[in-house]
């Protein structure tokens, strides 16, 4: 799989940066590619846990801020206002290239010496989309209306860091789209982020069930899925597990079932074995469609955001216009009794693996890199 990636960083003394390394997710994933395309560069990050540090190596070479010896750092709200100086305060002096891997804040890094180049998910979402963010907390009203001026500061900073990256490269059109209207920066390209599909393969045997594999957050919509489920009385099952996840207990009727997060074999056995996955919120992009694609199951999911760009209707999935529950329980049923080209579905997805990834991603750095030399040689 390496030798789809043509880029020489062989002269090139390279930094990873990374938001914060407290949780395993999309994001994570993708820095643990980069990684082991950059081995010998240094990671860079504000917070950082061990155990997911030894999930992208145990010789990762890491480096924290001064955030990593602070006892507020880790109270969620607290660190949103907390990482926009973390990241200025990251010594990255004596690099050629730095490659900043950021959903929040690690594009605003300052880069003295070298190019700077963002793969970037999102933009900051609790300050572009403060009140969603904000259902994830207990909070009362009158304390999330008194961060609101928080966030405007933060959107304030959000874009002018923007404008220190040499080039950026979006995860999807979507984000690419939010770079272009909250930032004001025209990102160079869209690379999609690398699905790792080697290890999935077509269910062929009889199809049962509904899935759901998400973080259980108030903005992914899971409770569409589950209400969807209860009222029809078909069966559901959800991975994942977050703050959302007692509320979306209480709504579950008898034919849904929680497992919270398991491992890599269940999830596989389940995207072979459903009916459909169902992706009930609007995507930055997405990779459990693709995994799901990858295994012959098509995906049912909102005709916007990550998913649309993802899926075609009919062929690879169902994507219903607006996100009420009745829409998604038709679309779920409609896909029990469809007609699915399972060996297509799988083919269209594995055209967006890891090999896509590294020969966008190489391209994306030689252009970057070659006008540097351009310059240096005026």
């Amino acid at each position: 799989m390496i030798d789809r990636f043509t880029f020489d960083s062989r002269d090139l003394r390279v930094a990873l940066v990374h938001d914060t390394l407290l949780q395993w997710g999309g994001a994570e994933r993708v820095l643990g590619v980069l990684h082991h395309l950059f081995p010998h560069a240094p990671v860079y990050t504000s917070l950082a846990s061990r155990s997911i540090v030894t999930r992208l190596s145990v010789d990762t070479d890491l480096r924290t801020s001064r955030l990593q010896a602070s006892p507020f750092a880790r109270v969620r709200p607290l660190q949103a206002l907390l990482l926009p100086s973390a990241m200025e305060s990251l010594d990255l002096r004596g690099f050629d290239l730095v490659i900043s891997s950021s959903s929040s804040a690690a594009h605003g890094v300052h880069v003295p010496d070298g190019v700077h180049v963002s793969y970037v998910y999102n933009t900051m979402r609790y300050a572009w989309q403060y009140d969603d963010y904000m259902q994830t907390y207990p909070l009362p009203r009158i304390v999330k209306q008194m961060g609101k001026p928080a966030a405007w500061a933060l959107r304030n900073w959000d874009r002018r860091a923007a404008h220190r990256a040499g080039a950026i490269a979006a995860i999807s059109k979507t984000v690419a789209g939010r770079i272009r209207e909250r930032w004001l920066v025209e990102p160079e390209c869209v690379i999609w982020p690398p699905a790792e599909l080697d290890q999935l393969t077509i269910g062929r045997g009889e199809r049962e069930g509904y899935l759901v594999v998400s973080r259980l957050l108030p903005y992914k919509r899971v409770d569409a899925a589950v209400k969807a489920a209860t009222e029809r009385r078909l069966s559901l099952t959800v991975i994942g597990d977050g703050p959302d996840r007692p509320r979306l207990e209480r709504l579950a009727g008898p034919t849904v079932r929680f497992l919270g997060n398991v491992g890599d074999d269940i999830k596989r056995c389940l995207l072979r074995s459903v009916i459909a996955v169902i992706v009930p919120g609007e995507e930055d992009y997405g990779l459990v469609p693709l995994e799901a694609n990858a295994c012959g199951t098509p995906v049912v999911g909102l005709n916007r955001g990550g998913v649309a760009e993802t899926q075609i209707d009919g062929v690879t999935g169902i994507l219903i216009p607006g996100g009420d529950v009745d829409a998604f329980a038709d679309a779920m049923q409609a896909a029990a009794i469809s007609k699915w080209d399972r060996d297509l579905i799988s083919s269209l997805a594995r055209a967006r693996g890891r090999p896509a990834f590294e020969a966008a991603l190489a391209a994306f750095l030689e252009r970057v890199m070659s006008r540097r030399s351009e310059i240096a040689n005026i």
